[in-house]
């Protein structure tokens, strides 16, 4: 074992200096919320400012470092001027362990008072995990530092217990691919688990808990703060140019975050890459490269399919052979789904929506009903990433499971109705209803009263 002790120091000290292979310059600037040095690294000597080169940010993510994006680098710096950063308590900055809350919110703060003197007239964020976090919040909080923004498999916008849910969720679609069918199942079990689940977040970021049940370990600090952030307000600033990368298998971050982010930031700029994880530019940097490069160049290049009006009503019955997929970009009626099984649709159109013992996930939903519920459910599980549903009440519940994410409702009476008491899964989402805007980010509780099969008139926020 002794002998080994060199090799260590060796690589030790590599490891320390890796920037200087790059032609990197390290440099640190104070901050006065981390009450220390952050180090960054430069691909310049010294900062020019009035370089005609756009300058580019990069943000790594938790249990990382710059280095996170050393195979990039070669291709970028070719380019660009870049300028990288290790977070507080991470790579070569020091842990301030008594002082410090790890949180998306004080990095994002804390970068928005250096890079002023960082970075050039033009410069483009760059955001991977948690680092997606807190580039969103510079750029929503301080859009003159981010005249473009790209997100790669970015961290910490469902909320906790949905998140969990998914993460499940897609672990078995990637390992168990033989219990796809169970998929439904299991969603229901863990909402029903998440539902009575106890909430320690706020006792384990306390100063106490960072401390003496957590360590102060920033990995652990930082995860779960990352998961405890409630954007729901803040995400819906104006967001400057933005391209979206993931990788379909990662097992980190939900890919079905990817259209939940795209309406809200209202871009149909993304790419998931095929066999990728969580850090699509360690394993495909040339990909990777070549998607931020092509971004920034020649920006947002896609082009949203036209949607097909059908001025009728329509049914959609998996036993009859019938494939909600066709409704993928599509104007109804009143559009009815039964006994279809795991499905997703895009881009639905309609003035009211059905699901008869159905489970389907629906990406941008659009909804405009006038005089009845927007919604009707039976034995069935929706989800919503992305979408606008306006109607006298939102939905009607009965026997069924609920997700809504990244959505605007607007209601003219309660938004919820149900045969029974029952909770509604929400991220993201707003409610207007009586001139009054409500945050929906975690579990809304549906209340009734002692009435056989009467109508629930109540909902709450029971859970941050």
């Amino acid at each position: 074992m002794l002998t080994l002790l060199p090799l260590l120091s060796v690589f030790s000290v590599n490891a320390q200096n890796w920037y200087q292979q790059h032609q990197l310059t390290q440099i640190q600037r104070y901050s006065d919320i981390f009450e220390s040095n952050i180090n960054f690294y430069h691909t310049e000597k010294e900062v020019n400012k009035s370089s005609t080169k756009p300058s580019v940010t990069l943000i790594h993510g938790v249990g990382g470092s710059a280095r996170d994006f050393e195979a990039i680098i070669p291709i970028l710096a070719k380019h660009y001027q870049l300028l990288l950063v290790d977070l507080p308590g991470y790579g070569a900055n020091k842990q301030n362990l008594e002082k410090t809350h790890y949180s998306p919110k004080n990095y994002a703060k804390a970068l928005s008072e250096l890079l002023p003197e960082l970075v050039n007239k033009k410069n483009i964020i760059i955001g991977h995990s948690m680092g997606g976090n807190v580039s969103l919040q510079i750029a929503l909080t301080e859009p003159e530092l981010a005249d473009k923004l790209i997100l790669i498999d970015a961290a910490g916008f469902l909320n906790k217990f949905s998140y969990s849910k998914h993460l499940a969720a897609n672990y078995v679609t990637d390992n168990l691919g033989f219990l796809d069918k169970k998929l439904p199942t299991l969603k229901r079990w863990m909402n029903s688990i998440n539902s009575y689940m106890p909430d320690p977040s706020q006792v384990l970021l306390s100063k106490t808990g960072r401390k003496y049940i957590l360590e102060n370990n920033s990995s652990f600090i930082s995860a779960l703060a990352v998961i405890n952030d409630e954007l729901t307000e803040l995400i819906r600033l104006k967001a400057p140019e933005t391209h979206i990368i993931w990788g379909d298998k990662d097992q980190a971050m939900p890919v079905q975050i990817v259209p939940l982010l795209s309406y809200l930031l209202k871009t149909h700029s993304f790419n998931i890459i095929k066999d990728a994880g969580h850090s699509p530019q360690k394993q495909y940097p040339e990909q990777v490269a070549k998607q931020i490069i092509d971004f920034i160049s020649y920006g947002d290049q896609s082009q949203l399919p036209t949607i097909k009006i059908v001025a009728k009503d329509i049914t959609v019955d998996c036993k009859a052979n019938g494939n909600p997929t066709d409704l993928n970009y599509s104007q109804y009626q009143q559009v009815t789904i039964k006994n279809c099984d795991n499905y997703k649709v895009s881009h639905l159109h309609a003035d009211t929506l059905t699901l008869i013992n159905a489970s389907v996930a629906f990406e941008h939903l659009t909804l405009a009903s006038e005089q009845s519920y927007a919604i009707s459910l039976f034995k069935s599980d929706l989800e919503i990433w992305g979408g606008s549903i306006k109607g006298t009440a939102i939905a009607y519940v009965e026997q069924s499971q609920v997700e809504i994410n990244g959505a605007e409702l607007f209601v003219k009476t309660t938004p919820i109705f149900s045969n029974a008491p029952t909770k509604v899964h929400a991220s993201l989402t707003q409610l207007y209803q009586n001139d009054t805007v409500t945050d929906w980010h975690g579990i809304i509780e549906v209340k009734c009263d002692n009435t056989i099969n009467a109508l629930c008139a109540k909902n709450s926020l029971v859970s941050e």
